[in-house]
């Protein structure tokens, strides 16, 4: 894999705010001259000896002796290697990385996973849209207001609705410049028995799945008719898109998962969406009840306890 310019780096490292990054797992109090202080988010503590410096964009607690830079507090924090740090920290503040002399064949792998997840992004918006402001998407929004989530939390998650008419993401993704390859590639068309594609989802509201760093990767999706065949399909498995590896939710709990060392596991996404709503944000989902090694081995390096939350039913058992 190719390595990230110094340049680039430095780039990341100007752009980054240092006390909002912090603030996401302790609170800290000005205490002058670009320095703020509060509670280690490494060990339990009463009294503030957490130091951050904003200018410098470093950290130390003399409690227990943990500092280092921006870097390192969110490989730390986030239990996650350097280069995937930078690269979140990278899109947080909108820095376009640069990278060394990279393998030509690495490179177009990479570019082609980067524009299966730009097109990714761009249907959770449509179906966002849709869900927002089509008509048909009106049983669908009173279906998730009868389960008590609001709109907020809606919005957060980008819960959307995929149409029922057979072709609209079909045709929108190629108007927007991308290929009946990609679209088949990434799990939003599929081919049907007279040889046209057409699109995976239909009238069924819309999950989009992100990974830790927040790169949406796939779909969930939710019939709302009896007569739609399963209940919840998923994205078909690709490149970027493997089920087994998923946890619905990730980007959003693996903070608070660290900050409470402890992982709140449930079966679907509006599961999820209900804890995060009340508070609960260190849930995320399985998308189902088999529990996977790659899953476990996810959580284990974020933190020590898992709470099982599966439905009380045969499967749940």
């Amino acid at each position: 894999m190719a390595k990230f310019t110094d340049e680039t780096k430095e780039q990341v490292r100007a752009a980054a705010d240092m006390v909002e990054v912090v603030s996401a797992e302790t609170d800290l109090k000005r205490a002058g001259g670009g320095r703020y202080m509060g509670l280690c988010p490494f060990h339990e503590e009463r009294s503030p000896s957490f130091s951050v410096n904003a200018t410098d964009k470093l950290y130390h607690c003399f409690g227990c002796g943990v500092g280092g830079d921006l870097f390192e507090f969110v490989m730390s924090t986030q239990n996650v290697d350097f280069p995937t740090a930078l690269e979140s920290l990278a899109d947080r503040y909108g820095v376009e990385l640069k990278r060394e002399e990279e393998d030509p064949e690495a490179a177009r792998r990479r570019q082609e996973r980067e524009r299966l997840t730009e097109l990714m992004d761009r249907a959770a918006a449509f179906y966002v849209s849709f869900f927002q402001t089509g008509d048909e998407a009106r049983k669908a929004r009173e279906y998730l207001a009868g389960r008590g989530l609001g709109e907020e939390i809606l919005r957060e998650f980008e819960v959307g609705y995929a149409p029922s008419a057979w072709d609209t993401l079909f045709l929108r993704g190629q108007r927007a410049g991308f290929k009946v390859m990609e679209l088949s590639r990434a799990g939003l068309v599929q081919k049907g028995r007279n040889g046209r594609q057409y699109d995976r989802f239909r009238e069924r509201i819309t999950f989009p799945i992100r990974d830790g760093r927040g790169r949406a990767v796939g779909f969930g999706a939710r019939a709302m008719r009896d007569q739609q065949g399963a209940k919840y399909i998923n994205s078909a498995e690709n490149e970027i898109f493997h089920k087994s590896e998923i946890l619905y939710g990730i980007h959003r709990a693996r903070g608070p998962m660290a900050k409470a060392d402890r992982a709140i596991l449930v079966e679907g996404y509006t599961d999820v969406i209900a804890l995060h709503q009340v508070g609960i944000t260190e849930s995320v989902g399985i998308m189902g009840t088999a529990l996977t090694e790659q899953q476990v081995a996810q959580l284990s390096a974020v933190v020590s306890t898992l709470v099982l939350a599966l439905d009380a039913d045969a499967a749940g058992h």
